[in-house]
């Protein structure tokens, strides 16, 4: 892995993320770009609302810089032996994470779940489910409070189509790096079939992926969420990973009210995977 981004917004909740990106990239070897985006202030005179576009421009980006140069002394003792670029944009917050991702080709970006400025608007509204859905490269999202512990364990959901697994094969770089198992995870609710599903699974797995730390689980019940949530808590998993493709799995956790609030008990990382993705440089 060459680079990874972490948008910053400067809040607590942000520390999370920019402490794990910075394990993470000592792990792998990775370089950091620490991204904070601006948005143009808005102000309310009386009954009248508008943009202070007509401020310097050069001023907003120095002050978000000196913000973001000042935020990076504080938590640069957790980047030693790790190259940190600090980069400032102006505008929609997930635009211009992904054109960045594009532009520096980067392998992932890393971002926290909640915050009182950019991040918690990634996750609250549309430019979350654009990041998740549409980024150029694979997403992070770490919960927080979450401490890096390595990646001894990476939970892969499938569902059991070539498409998934073959994917999966975008995870051995990183797994080779961490020196990761990747436990195969397919989510049924017919007990009858338990004992074929597992043979199914292993079958499955042998035939698509080459990489000897492997391992396939068969969880029994019938409401997704509760059956990963389950496995997780049970063997101890450092980080979940989903496949964009199926996108009821990545909707049930953070779009529909009803399960919204399982989410937020997630308590390790989520690694979302796309079918454009790039894949990871060793």
């Amino acid at each position: 892995m060459k680079r990874i981004i972490v948008p910053v917004d400067f809040s607590a909740n942000a520390n999370s993320s920019v402490k794990f990106a910075a394990k993470l990239a000592g792990d792998t070897g990775a370089r950091v770009t620490m991204l904070h985006v601006f948005e143009t202030p808005v102000v309310f005179s009386g009954a009248a609302m508008m943009t202070t576009a007509d401020l310097d421009y050069t001023t907003l980006y120095n002050n978000a810089l000196s913000r973001l140069k000042k935020y990076y002394q504080k938590v640069r003792r957790n980047f030693t032996g790790v190259k940190v670029d600090l980069s400032v944009h102006h505008g929609l917050p997930s635009a211009r994470i992904m054109e960045l991702a594009l532009e520096q080709k980067a392998d992932m970006i890393i971002m926290g779940t909640t915050g009182k400025g950019t991040i918690e608007k990634l996750m609250l509204g549309t430019n979350a489910a654009r990041l998740i859905s549409d980024a150029p490269c694979k997403v992070l999202v770490v919960p927080p409070g979450s401490r890096y512990r390595g990646m001894g364990k990476i939970v892969y959901t499938t569902d059991l189509t070539d498409e998934s697994l073959s994917h999966a094969r975008d995870l051995i770089p990183l797994a080779k790096a961490l020196n990761s198992e990747i436990q195969f995870l397919f989510i049924n609710d017919d007990m009858d079939a338990f004992d074929s599903n597992l043979k199914e699974v292993t079958r499955k797995i042998k035939s698509k992926v080459r990489y000897p730390k492997i391992s396939g689980y068969v969880c029994s019940d019938s409401d997704v969420n509760k059956g990963i949530m389950y496995f997780i808590k049970k063997y101890k998993s450092n980080c979940l990973v989903m496949y964009t493709h199926h996108r009821n799995l990545i909707a049930s956790f953070y779009h529909r009210s009803k399960t919204r609030k399982m989410a937020a008990h997630l308590n390790i990382p989520l690694l979302v995977m796309h079918e454009q993705d790039l894949p990871l440089r060793g």
